[in-house]
């Protein structure tokens, strides 16, 4: 049987290696334990390689004809001396109670951290217990359950609402989301291995995944698509959904098993909000002063794009809520028209002009100077609170607050499950993110939410924080529901997503009764 195996795998490597995929070059030693039937082998003990490719290009689906094929790891999953101590905490089953004690313990050993979201190791990962966010709960996943023998796919997908987005604007942004297919008893299923769900009566072959996201690549690990980095990992989603059609996408409504109750439940109607559509931030400039205004203000927006003035596109500039204008005299550029209705500042013959305000709902910034030199100077003496902190009074916007109203501010899945228990009812909706947060709609609304997990970091406005000075509380959970300033604050502040979705779930149905 090892003969026949080895037969496959070198098969394997000949059929892929000229296909301009990632070539490998060594061959498995594979350490047969106990077999039940044909073909099934506990484990790969592989060297920092992945010994037969299954990475089959983009949209393609993979060969489960082999499952302990997906046992592999290449050199972002290896499994370490460290990782297999931590596995051989967990039992032996591998079924569903092995996927809960895996996910248990990522759940108390990980915190989110901002940093790289795809160059990452499992073995750093786990080894500092820091995420940057789902990709990192992914490949901590896949390294834990293959080192207990479990096969996993590692799964990258798409918002489809991000997608309809992209057709429309070229917009700097990805929005996307990381699962894993695992093979317990015979059987595959699907993981969320951030909120904590087992997606039960799943189809590997439908790329239609439950909360809007489509399936794109599978693999071993992101690394196995050429891609290292967040960098090079927004080009390729670009390109690839440039002519998708979103049409395509049927949410699937598999229900499922909440890894921390074991609970079964609904994963509901995906309602296809967009947290963001065009950018957070545009900064137009030259190279120097660009990457330092993004370096003291806008480093921790997902959303952003960095360019020269000559690339304005007039649909992405319409679409974006900050836009950001860096320009010295002594390196000439050209405004269009267009853009010079909305900063007319900028053809002032007298400078400097330090402009921040708010127009029509977004926030305008102009920095004018006579020399780059004078340019980088003033950006670094700006105040932190230069971009996101509360207008002078003079440039506070007079919004009167529009009744019935509310905006909720979070990611995708929790912000999904608030609606559905206790705002449909309102007449005016909105959901963004934090990053993206309109200070003149922020003003306007009379019920603002804030729904906030240490898993996913991202950065309070100055502006919000002074309503919510609770936000900064180390002790978790937090719940906050009261009235400030004419305006119904809540804050609702866990460790996880998984934590914030349950707690969420838990809430009197009278929660926002005034």
């Amino acid at each position: 049987m090892k003969q026949l195996l080895m037969i496959l795998v070198l098969l394997s490597v000949f059929l892929f290696s000229g296909c301009g995929l990632l070539q490998y070059f060594t061959i498995a030693e594979v350490v047969e334990q106990e077999t039940v039937e044909q073909f099934n082998i506990e484990k790969f003990k592989n060297d920092d390689e992945i010994e037969a490719p299954v990475f089959r290009g983009y949209f393609l689906n993979v060969d489960y004809s082999y499952p302990e094929l997906f046992l592999q790891c290449g050199p972002q999953t290896r499994i370490t001396d460290e990782i297999a101590a931590i596995a051989d905490q967990f039992n032996d089953n591998k079924n569903l109670s092995t996927i809960k004690e895996i996910y248990g313990w990522m759940m108390g050993n990980l915190r989110g951290v901002e940093g790289e979201k795809f160059g990452r190791t499992s073995h750093e990962i786990i080894t500092t217990g820091g995420v940057t966010g789902c990709t990192d709960y992914g490949l901590a996943f896949v390294s834990l359950a293959r080192a207990k023998g479990i096969p996993s796919v590692f799964i990258q997908t798409a918002r489809i609402d991000w997608i309809e987005a992209r057709k429309k604007s070229n917009s700097g942004m990805i929005v996307g989301h990381i699962l894993v297919e695992v093979y317990l008893e015979e059987k595959w299923y699907l993981v969320d291995s951030t909120s904590g769900r087992l997606y039960l009566n799943y189809d590997r072959n439908n790329f239609s995944l439950p909360d809007g996201y489509y399936v794109f690549a599978k693999s071993i690990e992101v690394w196995d698509l050429g891609v290292h980095n967040d960098k090079e990992m927004g080009p390729v989603m670009m390109d690839l959904f440039w002519i998708f059609d979103p049409s395509v996408y049927n949410n699937p409504g598999y229900d499922y098993i909440d890894l921390t109750t074991g609970e079964t439940k609904s994963s509901g109607v995906f309602t296809g909000h967009s947290t963001v559509i065009g950018s957070s931030a545009l900064i137009f400039g030259k190279r120097s002063p660009v990457e330092l205004f993004n370096d003291r203000f806008t480093a921790h927006l997902s959303n952003k794009r960095l360019l020269d003035l000559c690339f304005a596109d007039i649909d992405e500039v319409m679409s974006t809520q900050r836009i950001i204008v860096l320009h010295s005299l002594d390196q000439p550029a050209t405004m269009p028209d267009y853009m010079l209705g909305i900063i007319p500042e900028f053809s002032s013959s007298e400078t400097p002009v330090i402009l921040n305000e708010i127009r029509d709902g977004r926030r305008i910034v102009l920095i004018m100077t006579d020399t780059t030199d004078e340019l980088m100077k003033i950006i670094r003496e700006l105040p932190e609170d230069f971009l996101d902190g509360p207008l002078n009074d003079e440039n506070v916007p007079d919004v009167e607050i529009v009744k019935n109203s509310v905006l909720v501010y979070g990611m995708s899945n929790p912000v999904g499950v608030f609606e559905e228990r206790f705002i449909k009812g309102f007449s005016r909706k909105g959901f963004l993110s934090l990053g993206n947060s309109q200070y003149e709609r922020f003003l306007e609304t009379e019920l603002v939410v804030v729904l906030y997990s240490l898993d996913y970091p991202d950065k309070m406005p100055l502006y919000i924080e002074e309503y919510l000075p609770e936000f900064s509380s180390s002790e978790l959970p937090v719940i906050v529901n009261e009235w400030r300033e004419g305006k119904q604050i809540i804050l609702i502040k866990t460790s996880t997503e998984a934590e914030l979705i349950d707690l969420i779930g838990q809430l009197p149905v009278d929660f926002l009764l005034r």
